[in-house]
């Protein structure tokens, strides 16, 4: 009888411990929601998981790129937009300088007025991001419109990768904007303009009235491309998000254990535990009354 129960003692406590082991992994996996304790505890879940990890970092890298590149486009097309307003300001003066009532002196006064629009449409052109030179192409590092107004950038535009090959044009085109590529030298046009103020040649600033329309619209044309531009990258950042939802999803669906089964297991063992302590300390008790 001493034997049997000896033996019996020892097969609870051994179910005891095993108990216990299950029911540090059950709170283990309560506490974290996972249901991975390591690779070791499911090798095939967790190289999923790794590779869900991996592709949520690739494309939060991919989203980051076209935050920082998005902040670019967006100054340049504002800074269009200022350009658009200085070019209208000098078509006025255009408009003024072809009356035919004005004199030599009216035309020289408004000559240096459109010299200082100069000025500031150069400034603009010559506009720096956080990247680089907004309106220089693919030679961002380097201002791309000297102090006459001649275009040393790239006519290429900068592209960025957002994607296992996918790539994307992020910039405005300076040459379309400012410079014959688009239709107009606009630099060179405000340059006649002024040469025809300082001449007092009315009819040479009359045919300046026109040419600075066609310049707005050219502006006004490379404004309207940096907004569709912008509405890419709008579209593309929505894509960035759906796909960061949906690997997320999948990587709960891997590793996540389900809370409800978590806590019933968990509440399951501390219960079993608690029944087999009571039946080992019975044994204890039989055992101890029988060696006296």
């Amino acid at each position: 009888m001493r034997i049997a129960d000896s033996t019996r003692l020892g097969t609870v406590m051994r179910d005891i411990a095993s108990v216990q082991r299950q029911l540090f992994a059950a709170s283990r996996q309560a506490s974290t929601g996972s249901r991975l304790a390591g690779p070791s505890s499911d090798p095939v879940a967790a190289a999923q998981l790794v590779r869900i990890q991996g592709a949520i970092g690739e494309t939060e890298s991919y989203s980051a790129v076209l935050r920082t590149v998005r902040g670019d486009l967006e100054m340049s097309e504002a800074t269009l937009d200022d350009a658009g307003s200085v070019l209208g300001q000098i078509q006025d003066l255009a408009l003024q300088g072809a009356n035919g009532a004005l004199t030599a002196s009216d035309r020289a006064t408004l000559s240096a007025q459109v010299k200082q629009l100069k000025a500031e449409m150069l400034r603009l052109a010559n506009q720096k991001g956080s990247i680089g030179y907004l309106f220089a192409g693919t030679s961002d590092q380097d201002a791309p419109f000297d102090a006459a107004g001649t275009f040393l950038g790239s006519p290429q535009d900068r592209v960025a990768k957002i994607g296992p090959g996918q790539s994307m044009v992020v910039s405005a085109s300076g040459a379309l904007a400012f410079t014959a590529l688009g239709g107009n030298d606009v630099f060179a046009e405000i340059d006649a303009l002024t040469a025809a103020l300082d001449s007092n040649n009315q009819a040479a600033v009359s045919a300046s009235v026109k040419s600075m329309d066609a310049c707005q619209r050219q502006i006004v044309a490379a404004r309207a491309d940096a907004g569709t531009k912008l509405a890419r990258m709008d579209t593309a950042d929505v894509a960035f998000e759906q796909a960061k939802v949906a690997l997320s999803s999948q990587g709960h669906a891997v590793g996540d254990a389900d809370p409800a089964e978590s806590y019933s297991r968990l509440t399951a063992l501390q219960a079993g535990l608690q029944t087999s302590i009571s039946v080992a300390k019975t044994l204890l008790d039989t055992l101890s009354i029988q060696q006296i």
